[in-house]
């Protein structure tokens, strides 16, 4: 019996390959997506579900308020940890945990130092030593198993015990434990362990923070959170009252749940990767979208081939088959092509994973959890199976077995329900609309983010990143300045600058006060240190004045244009001469210049001051190439290439053209763009298919009025206009509906940016057209054929 059912399934497939291809192709798009989708969300979920112990615990993070602007950070004032200590009630116990940077012959990102106290927060299984001994003195260290295979090939960890590794040639550690590498995904990523020192336990609660510190509590049982958090922002208030009143701003402390450390997006955590739990519900939103549109396009397709199984159903039905038995054969049909597209769906989906690595987590390729994707892809099966089916077999029930093997099937039978698929068709197409208007906006504010003017002339400039720790000293300032005057020899290069690129990470600001005639103003500047090169080479607009004399850095400054309002000066000219800072440190305006962006176009420009001097991290050198020369740009690069070796042999050769180093900075974006781009795409290819099954249906059923026009002396221009006013009256419609919720959605995303885009109304009219055209492009075929088709054959039975 289900050998001839499936026999009989196969056959009938085999018979419609065209609609079973795309019926199959459409689901595997659905399901594709949703299975991405899922082993994306679990992945990470999955995060530290191996350490139990977790919501024991909670971590401190930092909320900062600045001139109505507000941040957060994961990490804390060193001091912390002793204050609380001595003056917090309610604590069981802290675990602090400093990142340090020893290296080896690698710079290591993952060395902390910690308390014991941190081994009862993350159950490590120790291999060798144990957590009550292994960090007893400040020379000890404790490798993971990963960690100590690097240090030593070979060895068993309790051949281990008592070795040394000396880092950076002068520090020399004793190996007291090893520990067996954390299962699973985790946040907590360290792999080398010491004993934080008397050094980094200050007793003093500095204004800010530093990225290298991170703090976790565990509290008494019964404890309020609110409590201690208000203890802790008391001290911190009292502690910072004077700076926070004189300068208008303030910084406060929240706790965290361990457990949920790896989703504090919101906050910057300098030491692990954090995900988003928006963006993966909104990931999971446009799965769920993919496939509901094509479950409904499945029903399109397969509602639009019932007239052609009239005979065939009406024979069943005359032979004795029940509507029990229908329904289950069309139900067998659907889980046959479900089961189909999810072997097309698997292989899809790897492809993806693969072709966009970028756009998913490191570890994501590798991860399996067998179970659950067993379990979820059964449950899609039959979720899927059940909804395709159920109203084409309801429909296969409703028909009258006299008339079916005549011929006479009613239209309402045979279309399905003209109205509810018309509806399916509507909704698909709002979809694919708010898709279309998405991607062209979020496109839109894209390019006005790399092509707006930024203040400064950003092409034809290339950058060297020296970041090598034994550069920041006298001797590797002078290198700096022989590569530089290297560099200058060279006939296509227009100029070289050391010191701080205007847009990019490592800007930092200070509080500064000038002393008016209407009392002390206070503005928190931000601060570029540049050399003599530096206006020239980025083309920096000077308003007034001059720029400062080299070797003059401690008391002559520029500011920009919004710091000079910020300190209340009616104009750049007025701004000249004044003395801003403290009595001791003041210093003179000497010039004005034109706004520049310093931080990307989320963030409004701030109050600058540009300092001359090289500072001494200075770590950037930027030249600037004739653009009349670009054809030598590769040649002339290679022989930089040569310079930098012979001033820097120990340091890897690397540049960067400054135009793609901004550009990376909007990565997300970018990224956030292909994504809707990619599903846009989707979206429409699945409407269109349909919209294609509608199309087919309607020429099906239209076949003798088309007949009776054509003998009546309708041209084929008529037939065509009266078979395509539907389908566009159907996607205007679907354009209506779409366009204020895709309005609402694209104008939450813009309010992220200080600087965007603003929204027209031919962006909605441009992709209406888009739609409306893709429309009549897919049922012109349809239209066509049923135009041209002999109207006797249509007519030969009547």
């Amino acid at each position: 019996m289900i050998g001839s059912y499936l026999k009989t399934t196969l056959r009938h497939l085999w018979r419609n390959r065209l609609f079973t291809a795309l019926n199959i192709l459409g689901l595997s798009i659905g399901l594709c997506a949703s299975f991405v989708v899922y082993r994306l969300v679990t992945y990470e979920l999955s995060y530290d579900q191996g350490l139990p112990n977790l919501n024991d615990y909670v971590q401190l993070a930092v909320k900062q308020r600045s001139h109505s602007q507000e941040s957060g950070v994961t990490a804390v004032a060193m001091g912390l940890a002793p204050i609380i200590e001595n003056e917090v009630t309610g604590v069981e116990a802290i675990i602090p945990m400093y990142y340090r940077d020893y290296g080896k012959s690698d710079a290591f990102k993952d060395q902390v130092a910690v308390l014991p106290s941190y081994f009862d927060m993350v159950p490590y299984r120790w291999l060798a030593g144990s957590p009550a001994t292994a960090l007893r003195g400040p020379h000890d260290v404790v490798l993971t198993q990963s960690r100590a295979e690097y240090h030593y090939p070979g060895l068993q960890p309790s051949e281990l015990m008592g070795k040394t590794i000396t880092y950076r040639d002068t520090i020399t550690m004793t190996i007291s434990g090893v520990v067996e590498n954390l299962a699973g995904n985790t946040s907590f990523d360290a792999q080398e362990f010491f004993r934080i020192t008397e050094s980094e336990w200050p007793s003093d609660l500095e204004f800010g923070w530093r990225n290298n510190c991170l703090l976790f509590l565990k509290l008494h049982p019964g404890t309020s959170q609110a409590n201690v958090l208000s203890q802790i922002n008391a001290i911190n208030t009292k502690r910072n009252a004077d700076y926070f009143e004189r300068f208008q701003s303030s910084y406060s402390y929240t706790f965290i749940p361990v457990a949920e450390r790896h989703f504090v997006s919101d906050y910057y955590s300098p030491h692990h990767r954090t995900a988003n739990k928006n963006v993966l519900y909104g990931l999971a939103g446009i799965a769920a979208f993919l496939l509901l549109l094509a479950i409904i396009n499945y029903v399109n397709l397969s509602t639009a081939i019932l007239p052609q199984r009239t005979r065939e159903i009406g024979i069943r039905k005359t032979l004795g088959s029940r509507s029990r038995q229908l329904v289950l054969r069309f139900m067998g049909e659907t889980l046959c092509i479900t089961f189909l597209a999810l072997l097309l769906a698997f292989l899809l989906h790897g492809l993806i994973i693969r072709l966009f690595a970028d756009y998913f987590p490191d570890g994501l390729s590798g991860y399996y959890d067998y179970s659950g994707i067993a379990l979820f892809l059964t449950a899609l099966i039959l979720v899927i199976t059940g909804l395709s089916s159920i109203y084409p077999s309801w429909l296969l029930t409703k028909v009258n077995t006299v008339k079916m093997m005549k011929g006479q099937v009613d239209h309402r039978q045979q279309g399905g329900g003209l109205v509810f698929r018309r509806m399916l068709i509507v909704f698909q197409f709002v979809i694919a609309q708010i898709f279309i208007i998405g991607a062209l906006i979020v496109g839109l504010q894209l390019r006005y983010t790399l092509h707006k003017d930024l203040g400064f002339n950003k092409d034809a400039i290339i950058t060297l990143d020296i970041t090598d720790t034994r550069q920041k000293n006298d001797m590797a300032l002078s290198r700096q300045q022989v590569l530089q005057q290297a560099l200058l020899k060279h006939p296509e290069v227009a100029g070289v600058s050391i010191g701080e690129i205007p847009l990019g990470a490592g800007v930092f600001s200070h509080p500064v006060e000038y002393n008016g005639p209407s009392g002390i103003i206070r503005a928190d500047l931000l601060v570029k240190n540049i050399d003599e090169n530096w206006m020239n080479l980025y083309e920096v607009k000077l308003l007034a004045g001059r720029q400062p004399f080299a070797g003059q850095q401690s008391s002559e400054i520029m500011l920009n244009e919004t710091a000079v309002k910020a300190f209340g000066f009616g104009s750049a000219e007025e701004a000249l001469g004044k003395l801003i800072g403290e009595a001791e440190d003041e210093q003179v305006i000497v010039g004005v210049v034109g706004d520049f962006h310093v931080f990307n176009f989320k963030m409004e420009n701030r109050p600058l001051q540009i300092r001359m001097g090289i500072p001494e991290n200075a770590s950037t050198i930027t030249i600037k190439l004739h653009a009349s020369a670009s054809k030598r740009w590769a040649s002339t690069i290679e022989r930089f290439a040569d310079d930098w070796k012979a001033i820097y042999p120990e340091t890897p050769f690397a540049y960067r053209f400054y135009d793609e180093v901004i550009e990376r900075m909007y990565t997300q974006e970018h990224r956030m763009a292909k994504i809707i781009n990619y599903t846009t795409g989707v979206a429409i290819f699945i409407s269109c298919l349909g919209l294609f099954g509608l199309a087919t249906l309607m020429a099906y059923q239209r076949t003798k009025e088309i007949g009776i026009r054509k003998v009546l002396g309708a041209s084929i221009s008529n037939i065509l206009a009266l078979f395509s006013k539907e389908f566009v009256m159907l996607v205007v419609i679907a354009v209506v509906i779409a366009s204020p919720i895709a309005w609402w959605a694209t104008s939450k995303w813009l309010e992220d940016y200080a600087y965007r885009i603003d929204i027209q109304w031919w962006m909605f009219a441009v992709a209406g057209l888009g739609a409306v055209t893709l429309a009549l492009l897919t049922v012109s075929g349809q239209a066509i054929r049923a135009a041209v088709a002999n109207p006797v054959n249509s007519l030969r039975d009547e």
